[in-house]
């Protein structure tokens, strides 16, 4: 479970950079479209080239991280994406007729039917 958390913080960690630098590149982007000197425009695209490389190691990062969280998270118990075991089917108003038994999520719950 320590090694989940950790995954996660590290993910946390690396997303507000990741989305600060796609930012980054979007205000360039409008700034390369606008500027109306060559030379302008080139030192722009120079210096996007190095944030598009960082951009690039930071998805490879999370990416890596996210696919450890979900190897990881399927072996935890109180994992959200492993349905809960069936449980015994008991009920107290077993043989009046007067209950149904329904399953949803493989659990097994029972409920009383008006009448």
């Amino acid at each position: 479970m320590d090694r989940v958390i950790a995954l996660d913080e590290r993910r946390r960690a690396l997303l507000p950079e990741l989305e600060g630098l796609r930012a980054e590149q979007n205000e360039a982007n409008g700034r390369i479209k606008s500027a109306s000197d060559a030379a302008e425009r080139e030192r722009e695209i120079a210096a996007m080239r190095t944030v598009a490389e960082r951009v690039k190691e930071l998805q490879h990062a999370v990416a890596e991280v996210e696919q450890g969280l979900r190897r990881r998270s399927r072996r935890c118990p109180t994992s959200p994406t492993r349905p809960p075991r069936p449980g015994p089917r008991t009920s107290s108003c077993a043989g009046s007729g007067r209950c149904r038994s329904s399953t949803a999520n493989r659990a097994t719950t029972w409920s009383w039917r008006a009448g």
